[in-house]
C-alpha cells in the first residue's frame, strides 16, 4: 500500500498496515520464520482433516476454511 492510500486510513489501520509490512517482510527475509508459518498453516489443515473419516471434494472448502480459522485463532491467542 502506498503512502497516499495510507493517508485515508485511520491511525489504527495505519498501524496495522505497518505491522503487516513488518510481518510480510520478515517472512520474505527469514526462511526459518517462513517455514514456521508454513508448518503451522499446514498443521491447522491436517488437524482439521484428521477429525474426519474421509474428505470429499465438496467438503474441501469447508475443511480449508475451518483450518484457516483454527490457524488464525492460534495466531491471535493471548
Amino acid at each position: 500500500m502506498n503512502k497516499k492510500t495510507q493517508t485515508f486510513l485511520s491511525k489504527n489501520d495505519q498501524k496495522l498496515v505497518k505491522a503487516m509490512d513488518i510481518v510480510t517482510r520478515s517472512l520474505r527475509e527469514d526462511p526459518g520464520l517462513y517455514l514456521a508459518w508454513q508448518s503451522n498453516i499446514a498443521m491447522a489443515f491436517v488437524d482439521e482433516v484428521g477429525r474426519r473419516r474421509y474428505i470429499n471434494h465438496r467438503d474441501l472448502g469447508t475443511v480449508s476454511n475451518q483450518a484457516a480459522k483454527n490457524f488464525l485463532n492460534l495466531l491471535t491467542k493471548k
